[in-house]
């Protein structure tokens, strides 16, 4: 999975119930930890991501700067990415190693980006930096441009279409009724056990699912829409926690039923059965390969530029 120039970045995806850390370029990531799950006594929801991207980093093996402020010029690092080495052990240490950040599936505000941001340049003490949406890098990873990407994690279902590697942010459509938490009362099998039947499941799923991806495709321009309806990748933690692979074959029945009689529906699941390595995410290998593209390297965000503009430069650099 390597292309381009030798940049050893390191990817972190985080879905909303875990964290998934490792090289770019590889097949599966080093380690996962899990969010705090949110409740009344929660902190915000940054807070929880930078607890679990914390103890990331120390599995990872990499150093934290604990006070967390900004260095001095003569302290810090120059977040060029331009060097490398066959050898990564030997010149690519964490402080000259970028960092591709994976949001959830319900994708990040501009505060918590903000806030994550300054959490990984001053306390992970990272040079560079790049947020990807998580539906796009769902799409990289099953080698398309443009699809509707469902996705079924702790945060409910969210239908996210992506028209030519680009998030469209306003058709996105989020159901949080449909959460899946077998743990909370859904099923009364303890979290982390075998899946669950989908006939367990299926008042929170049907007829929710179906109508979220025909609105995310219907609020999209008509000339993408035959595309969208054409290529709906099912993906998220709450998917493999249903027995069987029942669920995308009955999404597929039901798309079939309301997908416009010009169009044809066609529904699969991202993380198909043997190609995704144990302990990976559609989500984390669309990161690896996206961050080890050499083509991609122009598009980091650095330290420098982050503190010249923290309200402009992500939004603008990290669409």
């Amino acid at each position: 999975m390597q292309g381009g120039d030798d940049v050893f970045a390191l990817v972190l995806e985080t879905s909303a119930s875990a964290v998934r850390a490792g090289d770019a370029g590889n097949a599966s990531p080093v380690c996962s930890v899990s969010v705090e799950a949110a409740d009344d006594d929660a902190p915000e929801r940054s807070e929880r991501v930078q607890r679990a991207w914390r103890l990331a980093w120390q599995r990872l093996g990499r150093p934290l700067r604990e006070d967390g402020e900004e260095k001095t010029s003569s302290e810090k690092v120059a977040p060029s990415i331009e060097h490398g080495s066959d050898d990564r052990g030997a010149t690519s240490t964490h402080a000259t190693q970028p960092v591709l950040m994976v949001e959830p599936a319900l994708p990040w505000d501009a505060t918590t980006r903000r806030a994550l941001a300054q959490f990984a340049f001053y306390s992970l003490d990272v040079p560079g930096l790049f947020f990807l949406r998580s539906a796009v890098a769902t799409t990289f990873c099953c080698t398309s441009v443009t699809a509707l990407v469902l996705s079924l994690d702790d945060d409910g279902a969210i239908a996210a279409p992506v028209v030519n590697g680009y998030l469209l942010q306003k058709a996105l459509q989020h159901e949080p009724g449909a959460v899946i938490r077998w743990h909370r009362g859904v099923s009364n099998r303890p979290i982390d056990q075998s899946p669950v039947p989908l006939s367990e499941v299926e008042h929170l799923l049907f007829p929710t699912l179906p109508r979220l991806v025909f609105d995310a495709i219907s609020a999209c321009d008509v000339d993408v829409r035959r595309d969208l309806f054409g290529n709906i990748l099912v993906t998220g933690d709450a998917v493999p926690r249903i027995a069987g692979g029942a669920l995308v074959p009955r999404l597929a029945e039901e798309m079939a039923e309301i997908c416009p009689h010009l169009f044809k529906s066609r529904v699969a699941e991202a993380s198909t059965k043997g190609v995704l390595h144990r302990g990976a995410s559609p989500a984390w290998v669309g990161g690896s390969i996206c961050a080890s593209l050499g083509t991609f390297h122009q598009l980091w965000v650095t330290r420098d530029e982050f503190a010249a503009a923290p309200d402009t430069v992500l939004e603008e650099r990290c669409p």
